[in-house]
C-alpha cells in the first residue's frame, strides 16, 4: 500500500466516523478547542481529504471523538472504526445521552459484587460508576475492583473496565458494553429498567457475561449485585445466595443441608416453624421432594472404546435429558428480596442509632 493511499484510508475513517456521529468539521474544531487542542480548519480538510497524514492531531480527534486509535490507523482495509456514540440521534429506541430523562436516579455511584470465576468461595467487591463524559455527554461506566492477587511489587492488581452504557426503550433493558484495554478484554452488562421520576436507584442484579480466570478463559454468564450502600460481611452472608445461578428449585447435598442448619445466622424462626435441630428440622424435610439426582461424568462416555460419532450422539442427548436450566433469568423477586432485606437493615441501623 502506497503512503498516498494509506493517508486516504484515514482519512476517509475519520470522515465517516463523524458523519455517523452527526457532526460536521466546525463541531468537531469546536470540541477539540474546548479540549485545549488547537487544530485549525485547514489541518482537520487535509486529514479528511487524504492530503496530509497528521499524527498527533489525529490522536486529538481521536480522544475527542472517543475513537479506537488502532482502528482509525490500521494498514487493513477491511477494519472498521466503533462509534461509541453512533446510536445517540438514531431512533428513540436507544438512549445513550446521560442528560435525557432515562438516566435520571440511575447516574453514580455503586459498589458491586460478584463471584470470582475461579474455583473458589469468594466474593469480589468494587465499585461501579454510571457517568456523564464531558463534551459527548455519552452516559458510561467505570467498573473497578481489586482481584485479590498482588504485583511484582506486592500492591493490589486492580482490574478497571470503561465502556458506554445504552437504555433501550423497547427492551426497558440496561445495557453495558465495558473494556479493559490493558488486558484485551470485554465484558458485557444487562439489568432490567425501571423509570426513577424522583428517586435513585437502591441495587439492581446485573447479568454478565464475561471470560473466566485461569488458563482456558471460557465464555461465562453470572450475576452481578450493584448496591448503593456498600454492604457488610453480615450483609453477604445472607446476599450472597442471590448472586448464584438458582431458580426456584433449590438442590442441595444432604451435606450441605446439615451445614445449613448449622449455620449461626440462620434465624431461630426456622425451628419454631419446621422443627428443632436435635430432630434435623423434619417438619421441614416433610415438606421438600427428596427427588434423588443422577450424577452422571461425560468421561465415562468420551473415555469409552465408542464409536466417535456415537459418543456425539449419546453425550448430546444426556445434556438434553438432563436437570440443567436452558437459561436463568434474575426474576423480580430476587431483586425485591435484595431492596426488602437493604430497607430493613436500613430501618434498623436507624433504629440502632436512636437508642
Amino acid at each position: 500500500m502506497e503512503k498516498a493511499e494509506y493517508c486516504q484510508m484515514v482519512g476517509k475513517r475519520l470522515a465517516t466516523a463523524i458523519e455517523q456521529l452527526n457532526y460536521n468539521q466546525q463541531k468537531v474544531l469546536l470540541m477539540c478547542s474546548e479540549q485545549g487542542y488547537s487544530i485549525n480548519q485547514s489541518t482537520l480538510s487535509k486529514i479528511l481529504s487524504g492530503s496530509s497524514l497528521q499524527i498527533f492531531q489525529i490522536v486529538q480527534i481521536c480522544s475527542v471523538l472517543s475513537l479506537n486509535l488502532s482502528e482509525v490507523l490500521s494498514l487493513d482495509p477491511e477494519t472498521e472504526v466503533c462509534i461509541v456514540g453512533k446510536y445517540k440521534d438514531c431512533s428513540n429506541q436507544i438512549i445513550t445521552d446521560a442528560r435525557n430523562n432515562a438516566f435520571r436516579g440511575y447516574k453514580g455511584i455503586y459498589s458491586a459484587y460478584f463471584y470470582t470465576t475461579k474455583n473458589e468461595d469468594y466474593i469480589h467487591c468494587g465499585t461501579f460508576k454510571i457517568q456523564e463524559t464531558p463534551i459527548t455527554h455519552q452516559c458510561t461506566a467505570d467498573f473497578r475492583f481489586k482481584t485479590g492477587e498482588k504485583d511484582e511489587n506486592g500492591k493490589d492488581i486492580e482490574k478497571r473496565y470503561t465502556g458506554p452504557i445504552y437504555y433501550s426503550v423497547s427492551m426497558q433493558t440496561i445495557y453495558c458494553e465495558i473494556c479493559s484495554e490493558e488486558i484485551g478484554e470485554k465484558c458485557y452488562l444487562l439489568f432490567h429498567y425501571d423509570f426513577l421520576a424522583y428517586q435513585n436507584l437502591e441495587c439492581r442484579l446485573v447479568t454478565a457475561l464475561t471470560v473466566s480466570s485461569g488458563v482456558k478463559r471460557l465464555p461465562t454468564m453470572h450475576r452481578l449485585l450493584l448496591t448503593k450502600k456498600q454492604l457488610t460481611q453480615s450483609d453477604l452472608e445472607y446476599l450472597c445466595g442471590q448472586l448464584k445461578l438458582n431458580n426456584s428449585e433449590i438442590l442441595m447435598s444432604e451435606n450441605a443441608y446439615r451445614e445449613f442448619l448449622r449455620d449461626a445466622k440462620l434465624p431461630e424462626k426456622f425451628f419454631e416453624y419446621f422443627g428443632a435441630k436435635e430432630t434435623n428440622a423434619e417438619g421441614f424435610l416433610s415438606s421438600v421432594a427428596k427427588t434423588p439426582y443422577l450424577s452422571f461424568n461425560e468421561s465415562l462416555i468420551s473415555d469409552s472404546f465408542l464409536p466417535p460419532f456415537d459418543k456425539i450422539k449419546i453425550i448430546g442427548l444426556l445434556r438434553k435429558y438432563s436437570s440443567a436450566p436452558r437459561y436463568n433469568k434474575i426474576s423480580g423477586k430476587a431483586e425485591e428480596m435484595v431492596y426488602n432485606y437493604l430497607q430493613h437493615q436500613k430501618e434498623y441501623d436507624n433504629a440502632t442509632i436512636d437508642e
